[in-house]
């Protein structure tokens, strides 16, 4: 087998898990888990059922959801979505506009779903 690749797929660090990864930040900010699925608001059920396998992927808009309420920076943001399997796209208004937010650290879930219906996008909370 190839070793190179047998290497990289062991470097721990790159091959976390979204839900690790998440559970990593919130631990760095030292807040409890609550704290952070209020603020992304997501249904306490859901959160339980993500914490409990690492290798849960939630959808796109829970990933956005959580990484907003985890105020993370634009670089942090693409690496997490990045990790559950997704990127904002340059090709989609609505991922440009979320981009926006995370460029210029504005967490409102609010103030970006309000911005979304304006630009005939699809909220983040439905």
């Amino acid at each position: 087998p190839n070793k190179d690749i047998v290497n990289e797929l062991n470097e721990v660090e790159r091959n976390k898990t979204f839900v690790d990864k998440m559970l990593e930040y919130i631990s760095a900010k030292d807040v409890k888990d609550s704290v952070i699925y209020k603020a992304a608001r997501i249904d306490r059920r859901l959160w339980s059922k993500m914490v409990s396998n690492s290798d849960y992927k939630p959808s796109k808009d829970t990933c956005i959801l959580i990484l907003l309420g985890l105020e993370l920076d634009l670089k942090s943001a693409q690496d997490m979505l990045f990790r559950a399997g997704y990127a904002l796209s340059h090709s989609l208004k609505r991922d440009i506009a979320i981009e926006y937010f995370f460029a210029n650290k504005i967490y409102d879930v609010d103030e970006i779903d309000e911005t979304l219906i304006l630009l005939g996008e699809k909220t983040l909370t439905k």
